[in-house]
């Protein structure tokens, strides 16, 4: 018996490969940031690529919409489209200034407030 508690003893104890959880933690850390420098430049270079793709495709299609649409357009469609859009924009701008007069108007004399509905329609 004594010699079997002596041969227990004497024998190789299974080393685990973790000790304990934080050596795990820490050594998979260190494995993934290995990982992630080692495929660092391969993923910035397909980014890099797919970037200029997309850059290179938005600025070809554009070109080629607007020279197109420049180009078979009837001139008649591009002054209604250039007058619609100046038309707008004043229309917009008169809107934007009776707003501006009708909230001085509001913060003047907040007693004539009404139902809080601001006309923005002419006058």
């Amino acid at each position: 018996m004594n010699e079997e508690s002596n041969q227990e003893d004497k024998a190789p104890e299974s080393k685990r490969p973790f000790d304990r959880v934080d050596d795990a933690v820490r050594s998979a850390m260190d494995e993934a940031a290995k990982k992630a420098r080692e495929a660092a430049p391969k993923v910035k270079g397909a980014l890099n690529e797919i970037l200029h793709d997309v850059a290179y495709g938005l600025a070809y299609g554009t070109s080629f919409a607007s020279t197109f649409a420049n180009e078979f357009v009837p001139e008649a469609v591009k002054d209604s489209v250039t007058k619609g859009s100046n038309d707008g924009a004043k229309a917009a701008a008169e809107a934007s200034e009776r707003m501006k007069e009708a909230v001085e108007r509001r913060s003047k004399h907040p007693d004539k407030a009404g139902d809080g509905a601001i006309e923005l329609s002419q006058a």
